[in-house]
């Protein structure tokens, strides 16, 4: 096992096997098997936070992430006009 599964590894079993974001459950066995189903995120991105910590990664699907882009969840989820 590489770093990058064993990350998946624990995210997934800390998020009880969700997703972050669509809160929907994440097969395991898809996890490990396809390259595209999902992705180790950054909460804040990244380009705007540069924390790389564990504390900053979540484990979602590939779809939300791509949808997600540059913003926090909190842009993302639609609450920015609550502002």
């Amino acid at each position: 096992m590489n770093a990058k599964n064993i990350l998946k590894y624990k995210l997934y079993f800390e998020q009880n096997g969700r997703c972050v974001y669509s809160n929907e459950k994440l097969d395991l066995n898809r996890v490990f098997l396809e390259d595209h189903y999902v992705d180790v995120d950054h909460i804040l991105p990244y380009s705007r936070s540069f924390d790389d910590s564990f504390n900053n990664k979540v484990l979602c699907l590939s779809s939300e992430n791509a949808k997600k882009g540059n913003k926090t969840p909190y842009e993302y989820l639609g609450n920015a006009s609550d502002l």
